[in-house]
C-alpha cells in the first residue's frame, strides 16, 4: 500500500494474507470494520506513521513489530492486545483503546521532537493489563530524555503487571498500578503517580536506582503498596511530591533522595525494613512512619532537616534482642515548626542542634522520645508556642554519646521518667523555662553544669529530683512546694546557687555541698526554707544567705529549717552588710529526733556593732531539740539562740558568730525555765 494511500478493509485482515514476506509496510492509516490479526508478521511504516483504527479487536502477537517512522496510533472497539514490541522514530505511541499484554513488551520512541515540534511520547488513553493470571509480563517503556510516558488508566487491576521498567523518560505520569515492580532508571522531568501503587517483588517501586531521576517525583494522593520485601526508592535530581494520602506501606525498605527536597503529607509503613529519608523533608500533613510491622529492627534514618507545621509520629521496630534506631541529622522545625513530634524506638540518636515545636493553632501538645535518647550534638528543645509552652516528654533514659553534650530546653510540662545523663553524663542541662514536673519515679541528672530557671513543682506527689553537677548548679526557683511536695530532694555540685524561697519534700532532703542565696553583684539574701515533712534534712556544705553590699549595704536572708526526720548541718551565714540586719535562723526537727551542727553558724552585722563570736557549750547531748536565732526586742543583744521542742538532743561541734560588740558565751547557768510548758531552753546573747 503506496505511502500516500490509506487502506480501508470492511473485514478481518489477517498478517497471512500478505504472501510476500514477514513485515508488512502500510504507508497511512488502516481502517478496519473488522478486527487487525497479525502473527509473526511485523509491521513498518513509513514517515507519515501508522494509524490503526478497528471496530473489532487488534492483536498483534510476539513477533509482529511495529516500527515506525511516524507517529502510531492503535484504536480498537474490542480492544488491543500485543505481545508485539513498539519503536517510533521522532513519533510518538498512542493507544486509545484497552491494553492486554500476551507477553513481556518493549515501547520505544526516539527523538528530541515530533514532526509538529512537540516532545515524543509513549502514552496509554485507558487501561492496561495482563492477559492472564500467573503470566505477568513484563513492560518495558523508553521515551529518551526528551520523551514523556503516561499512564492515563489504571494498569494491572483486574490481573497484575509483571515488572515494569523506564529506562528513562522526560515526564512520567502514572495512574494506578499493580504489578511485580515498577522500577525508573532515569528520568528528566517529573514523576507522577496519581492512583495507588501495589508491587510484590523483592525490588517493587525504585525510581532513580543507579541514576537520579533529574527531575521531581510527584505521588498525589495515591498510596504505593509492596508486598514479598518489596523495596520503594525514590530517587530525584530535583523535588519529591507527596500529597496528602500518598501513604507507603511497603514490605522492604523505602528510601527518599531529592536534591531540592521532598514534600510529603504521606505516611510510610514497613514490614520491619529501614526508612531512609536523604533529603530535606516539609510535611504537607500529618505524618506516621512506622517500621513496627516485621521481625526485623526497622531503623529510620532523617538524613536531613524536618520541617512544617503539622505533627509527625515515628515508630521503628520493636522486636526483642534488636535495637531499633530512629536518628535526626538535620535541625528538626527550624524553618517552619512542627506541632507535635512523637519519637518511639529503643534508641533514639539527636544528632541535630535544634528540635522547634510551636502549635500555632493554640492548643497545647505534648512531643514524646519513648525510648533511649543519645545525644550527638548540643540539642536545644523549643517549645514556646504562641499561645503557651508545649510540653515536652522524656520517657526513657538521655545520655551523650563519647562526647559530652548539651541540652537546653525551653518547654511548658516537662516529663522525664528516665535518667539524665547517668550513664554518659551531658556538659549542660539547661531548663530555660517549663513546669510542672513529671515522672514515674526520681528525676535523675547528671551534667557538668545545671541551670534550671523555672520552679521544679510536680504535678502529683511520688516525684523525686536528683541534680549532680561536677561544676555548678543554679536553680532559679522553688523545688516542690508545701501544697505538693517532692518525693525526695538530692542536690549536689561544686556551687548550689538558688534563687526560690523554699524547697520542699515528703521524704528526704539532701544538699551535697550547701546552698547559695546570696545575690551575684549585691543585694539583699535571699531566705531559704528547707522542709521535709518525714525525711532526714542534711546540708554538708555552707547554707549561705548573706546580703551582698555594693554601693549600699544589705540584710541577710533568714534560713528555716523543718524537718520530722533528724538535720543535719555544716556551717550557716546570714550576715548582713554594715548597719543591716543577718537573717534569722530556725531549726525544728522531728520529735525524739536529733539536730546536729557541724560546722560555724555566723549571723554578723547589725545596725549597732560589729561581729563577733559565741563559742557554744559542748559538754554532750542537750535535752532540746530545735534552735531558733532571731532578733530579741528585750534582751541585750540583737539576736538569741532559742532551742524549742523538748526531748530532743543537739551536738555542736562548730561556732556561733552574732553581732554586737562583745564576746561571749552560752553557759549552761544562763537557761531559763519559762516557755510553754515543755521545759524550752532559752539562751540569750549577753555580755560574758
Amino acid at each position: 500500500v503506496g505511502p500516500a494511500n490509506n487502506l480501508s478493509i470492511q473485514g478481518a485482515l489477517r498478517a497471512e494474507s500478505f504472501a510476500t514476506a514477514s513485515l508488512v509496510t502500510l504507508g497511512g492509516n488502516v481502517n478496519l470494520n473488522g478486527s487487525l490479526d497479525f502473527s509473526n508478521h511485523g509491521i513498518a511504516s513509513t514517515t507519515v506513521g501508522l494509524n490503526l483504527v478497528a471496530v473489532g479487536k487488534i492483536s498483534l502477537n510476539a513477533g509482529a513489530d511495529v516500527t515506525s517512522g511516524g507517529a502510531v496510533t492503535l484504536q480498537g472497539a474490542g480492544g488491543i492486545e500485543t505481545g508485539a514490541d513498539f519503536l517510533a522514530v521522532n513519533s510518538s505511541i498512542t493507544f486509545r483503546s484497552p491494553v492486554t499484554l500476551t507477553g513481556p513488551v518493549a515501547m520505544t520512541v526516539q527523538g528530541a521532537t515530533t514532526v509538529g515540534g512537540v516532545p515524543p511520547e509513549i502514552r496509554f488513553e485507558s487501561t492496561l493489563e495482563s492477559a492472564t493470571l500467573g503470566l505477568s509480563p513484563n513492560l518495558t517503556l523508553d521515551a529518551g530524555s526528551f520523551g514523556d510516558i503516561v499512564l492515563v488508566g489504571g494498569a494491572g487491576q483486574t490481573i497484575s503487571l509483571g515488572a515494569v521498567q523506564v529506562v528513562s523518560a522526560n515526564n512520567l505520569t502514572v495512574a494506578a498500578m499493580r504489578a511485580q515492580s515498577f522500577q525508573q532508571s532515569a528520568g528528566y522531568g517529573q514523576t507522577t503517580f496519581n492512583g495507588p501503587q501495589n508491587y510484590s517483588a523483592n525490588n517493587a517501586l525504585s525510581l532513580g536506582l543507579g541514576v537520579t531521576t533529574q527531575g521531581n517525583i510527584a505521588v498525589a494522593a495515591a498510596s504505593i503498596t509492596t508486598g514479598n520485601a518489596g523495596t520503594v526508592t525514590l530517587n530525584a535530581g530535583q523535588r519529591i511530591d507527596i500529597g496528602s494520602g500518598g501513604d507507603i506501606s511497603s514490605g522492604g525498605a523505602v528510601t527518599f533522595t531529592a536534591g531540592s527536597g521532598i514534600t510529603t503529607g504521606g505516611d510510610i509503613l514497613t514490614s520491619g525494613d529501614a526508612v531512609q529519608i536523604n533529603s530535606p523533608i516539609l510535611m504537607a500533613s500529618d505524618v506516621t512512619i512506622d517500621t513496627r510491622g516485621g521481625s526485623t529492627a526497622g531503623n529510620v534514618t532523617f538524613s536531613s532537616t524536618v520541617d512544617g507545621p503539622y505533627h509527625l509520629q515515628v515508630f521503628a521496630g520493636q522486636v526483642p534482642n534488636k535495637v531499633a534506631v530512629v536518628t535526626f541529622t538535620g535541625n528538626v522545625g527550624a524553618l517552619n515548626a512542627l506541632t507535635e513530634l512523637d519519637v518511639k524506638a529503643e534508641s533514639i540518636a539527636l544528632n541535630a542542634s535544634t528540635y522547634k515545636i510551636d502549635e500555632v493553632s493554640g492548643g497545647l501538645q505534648t512531643s514524646s522520645f519513648d525510648g533511649a535518647v543519645v545525644l550527638g550534638s548540643d540539642v536545644t528543645f523549643d517549645l514556646e508556642a504562641l499561645g503557651g509552652k508545649n510540653n515536652l516528654s522524656f520517657l526513657g533514659t538521655v545520655n551523650s554519646d563519647g562526647t559530652a553534650r548539651s541540652l537546653q530546653m525551653a518547654a511548658g510540662a516537662l516529663r522525664f521518667d528516665g535518667a539524665v545523663g547517668v550513664l554518659a553524663a551531658l556538659k549542660n542541662f539547661f531548663v530555660l523555662s517549663g513546669g510542672p514536673w513529671s515522672s514515674t519515679d526520681v528525676i535523675r541528672v547528671s551534667a557538668a553544669t545545671i541551670r534550671i530557671n523555672p520552679a521544679i513543682e510536680a504535678t502529683t506527689t511520688g516525684v523525686g529530683l536528683s541534680l549532680a553537677a561536677s561544676g555548678e548548679v543554679n536553680l532559679a526557683g522553688n523545688i516542690g512546694s508545701a501544697a505538693i511536695r517532692l518525693d525526695s530532694v538530692s542536690i549536689n555540685g561544686s556551687q548550689v546557687r538558688f534563687g526560690g524561697t523554699g524547697i520542699f519534700t515528703e521524704g528526704a532532703l539532701t544538699l551535697g555541698n550547701g546552698i547559695n542565696t546570696t545575690p551575684d553583684l549585691e543585694g539583699v539574701g535571699g531566705s531559704l526554707h528547707l522542709d521535709a515533712v518525714t525525711g532526714n534534712i542534711t546540708v554538708a556544705g555552707l547554707i549561705d544567705t548573706r546580703g551582698k553590699g555594693g554601693a549600699a549595704e544589705y540584710n541577710g536572708g533568714d534560713v528555716t529549717i523543718s524537718s520530722g526526720g533528724n538535720i543535719s548541718v555544716a556551717s550557716i551565714n546570714t550576715s548582713a552588710g554594715v548597719g543591716k540586719d543577718a537573717g534569722l535562723m530556725t531549726m525544728d526537727c522531728g520529735n525524739g529526733k536529733t539536730i546536729t551542727l557541724n560546722g560555724t553558724l555566723t549571723a554578723t552585722g547589725g545596725r549597732n556593732g560589729s561581729a563577733d563570736d559565741i563559742d557554744p557549750d559542748k559538754r554532750g547531748n542537750r535535752d532540746i531539740g530545735s534552735h531558733y536565732f532571731r532578733r530579741n526586742p528585750s534582751g541585750h543583744a540583737k539576736h538569741h539562740l532559742e532551742f524549742r521542742k523538748c526531748g530532743h538532743h543537739i551536738f555542736q561541734s562548730g561556732q556561733c558568730k552574732f553581732s554586737y560588740g562583745h564576746q561571749c558565751r552560752i553557759r549552761r547557768d544562763q537557761w531559763s525555765r519559762g516557755g510553754d510548758g515543755c521545759g524550752n531552753r532559752y539562751f540569750d546573747c549577753r555580755y560574758d
